[in-house]
């Protein structure tokens, strides 16, 4: 009896083994995956040719209407680059010189949709992860009749993860999202592009309902003098880099009274910058929940604190804006 309880625990401790054995192959493999997808897709890469990319671009507002716009990129390299976005009443222009980024737009704040659209303007840095994020899971899937690989990437000591899902026949993402969360990017219509694969429509995505598109309208190789690309006038600059360290959050805020039972049921957007002090500064409600709800975010926003986004060892500015749930 007891050589066969010997037998099993071998037996068992080998299955363990081998079952750990197969989720670092796992993880090996979804990460060379996400390597290779952000490789194939970044037309931004040092040493790329310069080109110039335009797009028309629409925003669709929560009551059915639509705002129509246009972006503008002319690239040279990861450090000098200059781009112009115009929608509705709202125009953008930066342009990036080596470690300097200047802005000049219309307006002090960015809104939600705007900042969602700018950020989905950068495709592929959605995929450029930092030391603190890593893959977690690879599975396999068909969808539609489509095969899809499907990667979960999670953070050190933070619960949300989240979900890539690539074509599964080449490497490039076709929706990139938050486990759990009704919403991600979309990328669709991908062309050749440079030795690289990029997509013609990209999708902001609620519930499976645009809130954000955007058609490419022209990818080409340009040349370019020279010399450096010229910022706007009045533009505004500050230290930058292509891929700084994000801030890091140092104290979570103390859980403030709510007002009353479902004050909080509406988000709340907020723009701020957190600064090289590790503090919020130019904070603005930019999508109200009530003004219980808006004072309550504004608060909490307040009394948080972060190490500063770094280029290497110089701390830089990061906006934000923060769509808030409880």
């Amino acid at each position: 009896m007891l050589g066969i309880s010997v037998f099993l625990l071998i037996r068992m401790c080998g299955l363990c083994t081998e079952k750990v054995r197969a989720d670092n192959d796992n993880r090996v493999e979804a990460e060379k995956l996400l390597r290779q997808a952000e490789e194939l897709t970044d037309i931004r890469s040092p040493g790329s040719h310069a080109f110039r990319l335009t797009a028309s671009v629409k925003v669709f507002g929560e009551k059915g209407q639509t705002s129509e716009g246009t972006y503008d990129l002319i690239w040279k390299a990861p450090t000098t680059w200059q781009d112009k976005l115009q929608i509705r009443d709202f125009s953008q222009e930066r342009t990036a010189v080596v470690d300097r980024l200047f802005v000049k737009r219309s307006a002090p704040s960015l809104t939600l949709e705007v900042y969602q659209l700018l950020k989905l303007l950068e495709f592929p840095a959605l995929l450029h992860y930092d030391s603190e994020a890593k893959a977690q899971k690879l599975k396999e899937r068909t969808r539609d009749g489509a095969h899809e690989r499907v990667i979960e990437v999670g953070y050190q000591n933070q619960s949300t993860r989240d979900v890539i899902t690539l074509d599964g026949a080449v490497p490039v993402p076709v929706l990139v999202g938050h486990q759990g969360q009704p919403s991600g990017d979309q990328f669709e219509n991908y062309v050749a592009f440079d030795g690289h694969q990029f997509p013609r429509t990209l999708a902001r995505l609620e519930s499976n309902r645009p809130l954000i598109q955007v058609q490419v309208q022209e990818l080409k190789d340009v040349t370019i003098a020279d010399t450096p690309l010229v910022p706007a006038p009045d533009a505004r600059w500050y230290a930058w880099c292509p891929h700084p360290e994000h801030i890091k959050a140092l104290d979570q805020p103390e859980l403030y009274p709510i007002p009353w039972p479902g004050a909080l049921d509406r988000p709340v957007a907020i723009y701020g910058v957190v600064g090289v002090d590790g503090k919020w500064h130019n904070l603005a409600v930019v999508k109200s929940g009530g003004r219980e709800a808006d004072e309550y975010w504004m608060t909490v926003a307040h009394h948080e604190r972060f190490s500063p986004a770094r280029c290497g060892e110089v701390p830089v500015l990061q906006e934000f804006v923060m769509e808030n749930k409880r």
